[in-house]
């Protein structure tokens, strides 16, 4: 509903939306993002962003835009590219036309899909009483809540177990005065199974030296 609202104000004021799909199609246990703007509003008003960095590889550095045939040409003119690879361009393009984009994908969904798995097992076996958090179904990042700790300080407890993690006042446009001082993010997708396993067994004795 609110994503039609959108789309209605914005239409209403002549405003273009960007739409950044970046993770759309990076959804885990079949639970499917609901339909972008640029679907529900017949790509009327809306430019839909995507990359293969995430899908492919993240040095590809490479991505796509969807939209009305007018909004393209009008990009088409005024293009930039700071020197994207044509060679890189002509193998995304033979990638995608061979058919081997979704399984590849589908494929990924399986490997990211396990690794929240093994996070999520470790987490609740080695922090249960300190964290509170919902399994991410898609993307790269996993959050949770410190229980009975502020997030700083289990930032820095977790650095002295090797471990480097962020605190949410970081994704804040004023990170100094931010209120928000329990939560942290994770990002699973580089690490190993072993690694997230040991993740869970760190942040444990960070928790219980903090709560000492």
């Amino acid at each position: 509903i609110r994503r039609r609202q959108l789309i209605e104000l914005c239409g209403k004021h002549k405003v273009l939306i960007v739409e950044d799909c970046t993770y759309s199609e990076l959804y885990y246990y079949d639970n499917p993002p609901p339909p972008s703007m640029f679907a529900l509003s017949g790509g009327e008003g809306v430019l839909k962003l995507g990359t293969f960095s995430k899908v492919i590889a993240t040095g590809l550095r490479a991505g796509w835009v969807q939209g009305r045939k007018d909004y393209i040409e009008a990009m088409g003119r005024v293009r930039f590219d700071m020197g994207t690879s044509p060679i890189l361009n002509h193998m995304l393009a033979n990638f995608i036309g061979s058919g081997q984009l979704e399984p590849h994908i589908e494929k990924m969904k399986q490997i990211y899909g396990k690794k929240i798995d093994t996070l999520v097992n470790s987490l609740n076996e080695n922090c249960a009483p300190y964290v509170k958090f919902s399994k991410p179904g898609g993307g790269f990042f996993f959050w949770f809540e410190c229980i009975g700790v502020d997030s700083q300080s289990l930032v820095d407890a977790a650095a002295e177990e090797g471990l480097v993690i962020s605190t949410s006042a970081n994704y804040y446009l004023d990170k100094e005065n931010s209120s928000d001082k329990s939560h942290v993010r994770l990002a699973f997708s580089n690490a190993s199974l072993d690694d997230l396993n040991e993740i869970g067994v760190r942040l444990g004795n960070a928790f219980n030296k903090l709560m000492a």
